[in-house]
């Protein structure tokens, strides 16, 4: 519950502000610990060969008007080949490819979905983290 004092249109509106700047930092907060904690679960999810594609997963959270975002995901200058790992590819069979010494033997190979899996399983725990930023900041 909001309670405001008023005392006159100055005080009134000075109290507002206030309270939008609170609402704000709550939102703010909220927001960048849902990104790490979604970062944290897409690692989990990742599959792993080299490593390499979990450690591109990062989070980056950046305010857009009135809209606080995080995005989170792997870095495609990094793991350039994530959007295949995630989605599935096609590939030729009986190619040989050196850096795994072995021809391929399927035509197609299914997506992990990870990041989709990890969107999933992280959604009620973002809207909790709202929730609960809002019961413990605003008085």
């Amino acid at each position: 519950m909001i309670t405001i004092t008023v005392k006159g249109t100055t005080a009134v509106l000075a109290d507002l502000a206030n309270k939008r700047r609170g609402i704000s930092r709550i939102l703010e907060t909220a927001v960048r610990v849902s990104g790490l904690q979604t970062e944290r679960a897409a690692k989990i999810n990742c599959p792993a060969k080299t490593g390499n594609l979990r450690r591109s997963i990062m989070s980056k959270n950046y305010r857009q008007g009135n809209k606080y975002i995080a995005r989170v995901g792997p870095d495609v200058n990094v793991a350039p080949y994530a959007i295949w790992v995630e989605q599935g590819h096609a590939q030729t069979p009986g190619r040989y490819v050196p850096a795994i010494q072995k021809r391929l033997v399927a035509s197609w190979v299914e997506g992990s979905w990870f990041m989709a899996k990890t969107g999933i399983q992280m959604r009620r725990k973002i809207e909790n983290n709202l929730k609960l930023a809002f019961q413990r900041g605003i008085r």
